[in-house]
């Protein structure tokens, strides 16, 4: 197991500036993919917007034959002093995108076929980056302050599911996961005997806060004419503080079923 991305390949890497990604319809089909070399899988479009019930950060495959999905997104916010903003972008059932951080995005790289993102706001850049361990259902997410910027507040807010990705997560308000916090460590067990998911946030805290988020839009399944709505639960979010030349790295793991 490693902590550190892949070496990255000296191929001409794909570059989106900024101008391009002010344009929302056009920027939102461009989409990223990486795996794990066992049938588990993270995508989404560049912008954070999740089009197809296929995206997400964690699409484990699990035995005998299933891609399950454990980790749907995270949303990013930072801070500075009083100031707040999220980095994240998410479309609902009605069109409205809450919140609209993709505004946020200078830059997306990818290079050595993992995604890059480069967030500039009140100053500040930080770089995300995203990569699997080869061989094991485990995504890592990597986030680093530019140099020279001030130490700012990064949170980070998971939303979770378990459920094969073909299909979409209908939610239930009395229902809640279960949860074992434990510093930067926390496991969310959806199902009673589904498979639990392990987030990690080196440096950081979590926070518990359990609620359904509603009716999450994937637009090219709507375009197809298929069910396109879904529902998210979120345990909580993480919490740290990026220093000058510093970067957290947030860890979402499925473990093989019965450990």
């Amino acid at each position: 197991m490693t902590e550190a991305p892949p070496a990255l390949a000296t191929a001409q890497p794909v570059r989106l500036a900024e101008g391009a990604l002010r344009d929302l319809a056009l920027a939102v089909q461009h989409e990223w993919l990486v795996t794990n070399g066992l049938g588990g899988y993270a995508s989404g479009t560049v912008l954070g917007l999740d089009t197809r019930r296929y995206h997400g950060l964690l699409v484990a495959a699990l035995p005998p034959a299933r891609r399950t999905l454990l980790l749907a997104r995270v949303h990013e916010d930072l801070a500075v002093g009083d100031a707040r903003v999220s980095l994240a972008a998410a479309e609902f059932h009605d069109g409205t995108i809450a919140p609209d951080g993709h505004r946020w995005l200078a830059a997306f790289d990818l290079v050595g076929a993992l995604p890059r993102w480069r967030y500039r706001w009140a100053g500040c850049e930080l770089e995300k980056l995203v990569w699997m361990e080869h061989g094991a259902n485990v995504t890592y997410v990597r986030y680093r302050l530019g140099e020279g910027d001030r130490p700012v507040e990064l949170t980070l807010q998971v939303f979770v599911a378990h459920r094969d990705h073909h299909h979409h997560t209908r939610g239930d308000a009395q229902w809640h996961a279960a949860l074992k916090v434990d510093g930067d460590r926390c496991v969310v067990r959806m199902l009673p005997t589904g498979t639990p998911l392990a987030l990690r946030l080196a440096g950081g805290r979590f926070v518990e806060e359990c609620f359904w988020y509603w009716r999450f839009l994937h637009r090219v399944e709507r375009a197809r004419g298929l069910d396109a709505e879904e529902d998210l639960y979120t345990p909580g979010r993480f919490v740290v503080t990026l220093g000058r030349l510093s970067s957290g790295s947030a860890r979402e793991r499925a473990p093989s079923c019965g450990a």
